[in-house]
């Protein structure tokens, strides 16, 4: 009930002034700061609601009563104030403090503003729902493994780059949100051309025979992976091909107790017409 809140505790982090932000260079640097290092304020929230979310009353409605839980209540000190200035206090390695809502509302300690890139847009491509720590959080450790059909039948799609520039948004945003207590791997389509003009054959392929974890460096990797992979027009592919390999990389990886012991996930991109049995 947002009715028994005390004036908020917490900031707009879309705002254009933070009323009593103290620069720290300890903290970096960010848009717009117009000091040494990043302004904050150690007293106060910030509070962001993505903008582009398509439930964006939900996000609105999530950031008052984020508003509300780092105010508390009239006449009371906010405890969620209080713990995130306790834990600080106690550790001078950490620095930031996040909380993240379905909604794609998110709630950062201490409170700062995000800044304005060159088209005064303000942070508009932070999810905070694609972020390691949030998926994390909620999903815990897990294999994943992205299967890839790359050969794409040009009889029902009509701009094959388009299509696949979004599968490979789909699949970067995927492979950025692991963690290093995850494990990936990605599979692929090949095809090769026989000695007739339609004559192809298809084989999976994969940058790895066994489930990897999921630490920057290879994130990093697995991304220009999938962004170099090519298509094969005008060929219908069998869905079968890469499932295959991808469980063959997950029962390996079982084998040699090289996966996360805990939650798996398979997910599937596609724009050919299944052309097997």
């Amino acid at each position: 009930d947002t009715s028994t809140c005390q004036v908020p505790t917490g900031y707009d982090m879309c705002a254009t002034k933070l009323e009593n932000g103290k620069c720290d260079a300890a903290w970096g640097s960010t848009l717009g700061c117009g000091c040494a290092g990043k302004a904050l304020d150690k007293d106060a929230f910030g509070i962001k609601v993505l903008k582009s979310n398509a439930d964006f009353a939900a996000a609105e409605e999530d950031a008052r009563q984020m508003m509300c839980f780092a105010g508390g209540e009239a006449g009371k000190t906010s405890p969620a104030l209080s713990y995130a200035k306790e834990k600080a206090a106690a550790d001078e390695d950490l620095k930031w403090m996040y909380f993240g809502a379905t909604s794609g509302a998110s709630m950062f300690y201490p409170g700062y503003l995000w800044g304005f890139d060159g088209d005064g847009q303000c942070g508009v491509g932070y999810d905070p729902r694609v972020r390691p720590w949030y998926a994390a959080g909620v999903s815990g450790p897990k294999d994943v493994i992205l299967v890839f059909d790359n050969t794409y039948d040009t009889t029902l799609i009509s701009s094959t780059d388009r299509d696949w520039d979004y599968l490979n948004l789909a699949a970067k945003m995927i492979i950025q949100s692991l963690t290093p207590d995850d494990r990936v791997s990605v599979v692929s389509v090949k095809a090769l051309q026989g000695e007739e003009y339609d004559d192809f054959s298809l084989y999976a392929t994969s940058p790895n025979e066994f489930l990897v974890p999921a630490t920057f460096t290879y994130r990093t990797k697995l991304v220009d992976h999938v962004a170099s992979l090519g298509t094969a027009n005008g060929v219908n592919s069998d869905y079968l091909i890469p499932m295959r390999k991808a469980f063959a990389i997950a029962n390996a990886s079982d084998v040699a107790g090289r996966s996360s012991n805990c939650n798996r996930v398979y997910v599937f991109f596609t724009g050919a017409r299944h052309g097997g049995n």
